[in-house]
């Protein structure tokens, strides 16, 4: 692998934001998870995902669970179906039935 060559390891995928708090997790063991928006917080599951970081991924799937009101269920609900997090778009069902009740 190039990178165990060069010593250099290159995330381009993500926001920077993103990658300085998951370095920040990975180094520190937290963050400040709740200033988070749910675009951030997606991201960040994105990158633990990507990475293997379950404690993170977990953090960040329960907090998400947390932010979901009728006003974002229908953002949140594509990206877990992208994501294929059935917790998550089984949570905004509910809320999207609740909603229509």
């Amino acid at each position: 692998m190039q990178e165990s060559k060069e010593g250099i390891f290159h995330i381009d995928n993500y926001s920077y934001e993103s990658v300085l708090c998951f370095l920040e997790y990975i180094y520190c063991g937290e963050f400040d998870i709740d200033k988070n928006s749910f675009d951030f917080l997606f991201e960040l599951l994105q990158i633990s995902d990507e990475f293997m970081i379950e404690d993170l991924y977990k953090i960040c799937h329960k907090k998400l669970k947390g932010k979901i009101s009728v006003s974002n269920v229908c953002d949140i609900l594509v990206v877990a179906d992208n994501m294929n997090l059935k917790e998550l778009k089984t949570q905004c069902s509910l809320i999207l039935m609740e909603a229509w009740i």
